[in-house]
């Protein structure tokens, strides 16, 4: 009887190849799902969900605007920050600790750092993509994988108040 051993080490090595392109496959994406979702070191970054806000700060369905589900929470004064090639409008929404709608800003297209209203505690961002003038209405639809590029182009950065410089 005789062994095949050609066969036997062939074998072996597509074992191999097999199992270091699963591992570079994987370490791949980690590193892309890293580089997307890692925080930015020059601000907050706000978590979007699709849908939208009313003129009295409620959810609403809506498939063509984003808006932060989960309330931020105010400490500081802030100001909200658009990338230079912008292609975004937002508005700003301001609630109590009841999470009671108290005011909102105008809609901005600029960097903008929003006067925040007695007994705010937290508010809630509502993102709005400025269209093309040629996208039809009904094409005016934010997909799931749009959303990262849309809120890559807004920034929150804390104020820092003259008190504390001193």
């Amino acid at each position: 009887m005789t062994y095949d051993y050609t066969y036997r080490n062939n074998n072996k090595g597509k074992k191999i190849l097999v199992v270091s392109l699963a591992i570079l496959v994987v370490v791949t994406c980690g590193a892309v799902l890293l580089s997307l979702f890692a925080p930015s070191n020059e601000g907050t970054r706000l978590d979007f969900s699709i849908g939208g806000l009313n003129e009295t700060g409620a959810y609403e369905e809506a498939d063509n605007t984003l808006y932060t589900k989960n309330a931020i929470e105010i400490e500081d004064d802030f100001r909200v920050k658009l990338v230079f090639n912008s292609t975004i409008k937002y508005q700003v929404f301001f609630y109590d600790e009841l999470d009671n709608f108290i005011s909102s800003t105008d809609v901005m297209t600029k960097s903008s750092e929003p006067t925040i209203p007695e007994n705010a505690t937290h508010y809630r961002v509502e993102v709005t993509p400025i269209w093309d003038e040629d996208v039809k209405k009904d094409d005016r639809v934010i997909g799931w994988f749009d959303i990262n590029g849309y809120e890559k182009q807004l920034l929150i950065e804390v104020v820092e108040s003259a008190e504390e410089e001193e």
